[in-house]
């Protein structure tokens, strides 16, 4: 289903059905076409509540003198309809500009030009630059293994080294999420209050003290 508009007219699209609505002050003239072709068409004037059909036209063109009404509300859908998305979508980017310009702790940055990293557990971090995403794992303090991957887009992954190969939304969203549970730790590690100073942190038993 799919709604286009342009100026005073509407069109609603479904499969291969397409009906046109121009609004012109109180009259209504709306069409519907099959496959490119016309199947029916009518013509309304809205007063008060109702909506009057005055003319109806058929596949052949011919057209027929009428007197009926539908409720105003139903006449008018398409143009509802309308008026409703624009404003959802007009909240939408309002809500998405409030979130961008105000970020929050656990958001996973996108393509960061500094290198971000983040720790999974006491062995494995992983490291962030622009659409590159390093898997590191250490023993010792020292690097032991590394597993690079690439954002190819929104959806998919590619692993670059070793062994390459393509990734779909699965892997993808695995990966982002494996950064945002390491941020989510993170900021609940900042917001923890110690029962006794003898107690270590919660970071100290994930191995990630001073990452």
């Amino acid at each position: 289903m799919l709604f286009r508009y342009a100026g005073d007219t509407i069109w609603y699209e479904r499969d291969t059905t397409v009906r046109r609505s121009i609004y012109r002050g109180d009259t209504i003239v709306q069409a519907t076409f099959v496959g490119g072709r016309v199947r029916s068409g009518w013509t309304m004037v809205v007063i008060g509540d109702s909506a009057v059909t005055l003319s109806t036209t058929d596949s052949l063109g011919s057209s027929h003198a009428t007197r009926s009404a539908i409720p105003a509300r139903m006449a008018l859908a398409d143009r509802e309809m309308i008026a409703m998305e624009i404003r959802v979508n007009a909240s939408r980017a309002r809500v998405a500009s409030l979130l961008s310009a105000r970020p929050r702790a656990t958001d996973v940055p996108i393509a960061p030009r500094d290198p971000v990293s983040y720790c999974v557990d006491a062995s494995l971090s992983i490291r962030q630059h622009v659409d590159t995403v390093q898997y590191i794992r250490t023993v010792s303090g020292k690097a032991v293994d590394t597993t690079t991957y690439v954002f190819t887009s929104d959806t998919s992954i590619k692993r670059l080294s070793p062994s390459p190969r393509e990734f779909g939304y699965a892997m993808a969203n695995t990966v982002m999420g494996e950064m945002h549970m390491s941020l989510v730790r993170k900021n609940l590690d900042a917001r923890a209050v110690p029962v006794t100073p003898a107690l270590p942190g919660r970071s100290y038993s994930l191995g990630c003290a001073g990452r």
